[in-house]
């Protein structure tokens, strides 16, 4: 059973992870569209990639 436990946790882990690109991906979506191509797609793009990595960050701390 502790395969079973192991495999959840992993499927776990994963679909967190996915779910919180989701977000992200429509995070970015409104802020194009919200401020149009030029005044969105740049400040999105740096704001995404910064909260990407800040979550990085995060789970190292965590892990510390």
């Amino acid at each position: 059973m502790k395969q079973s436990n192991g495999l959840y946790h992993v499927s776990y882990q994963v679909g967190e992870w996915l779910l919180h690109c989701l977000k992200l991906q429509f995070l970015w979506f409104y802020w194009v569209l919200r401020y149009g191509i030029f005044l969105g797609i740049f400040p999105a793009t740096a704001t995404i990639i910064q909260a990407f990595f800040d979550s990085f960050q995060k789970r190292d701390d965590q892990r510390l």
